[in-house]
């Protein structure tokens, strides 16, 4: 009996050892800097600074400039005029009826046109293009949309030209 109660006492102060120790390293791994948690004015506070950064570090000018060039355009076609897109020219049909139209006989071989980026495919020479489907010129080699309605409206961002 008197074995078992020593080896009681002994599990005792081991448990007590492990758990105060436990606690020592615990306080020196967390600390207030260390702490995970943040106030909501703290992340307020951060966001303010790295945008005053930012601006300071862009020139004004030029930033309004890409800001003003990144936005779509409207435009009304006719029947029968023809938006042909350049490079990186990116297109939406909002209403109306098109049909794209391929000049360069290797794409129309390969089936490349624009990209339709709103279905994930290929809007092909002689297909309809889509109302509301972003569509990409990759290319400005002789990628057109003709208008086969009354009338069509278009929203465009990137360099184009009006045939007809």
């Amino acid at each position: 009996m008197a074995k078992i109660q020593r080896y009681f006492s002994l599990f005792i102060l081991l448990a007590v050892i492990f758990t105060v120790g436990s606690f020592a390293a615990a306080d020196n791994r967390y600390t207030t800097e260390n702490d995970p948690l943040v106030s909501l004015s703290y992340v307020q506070d951060l966001k303010k600074e790295i945008v005053n950064d930012l601006y300071e570090k862009v020139d004004a000018g030029k930033l309004g400039e890409y800001l003003k060039s990144s936005e779509f355009g409207f435009k009304k076609l006719k029947k029968g005029q023809q938006l042909a897109a350049t490079g990186s020219c990116e297109i939406i049909l909002r209403s109306g009826a098109g049909t794209a139209v391929i000049l360069d006989p290797a794409n129309v071989a390969a089936g490349v046109g624009f990209s339709d980026l709103t279905a994930g495919a290929e809007v092909k020479n002689g297909e309809s293009v889509q109302t509301n489907h972003l569509l990409l010129a990759s290319a400005g080699d002789g990628r057109l949309i003709t208008v086969t309605s009354s009338t069509a409206y278009f929203m465009i961002r990137g360099d184009y030209t009006i045939v007809g």
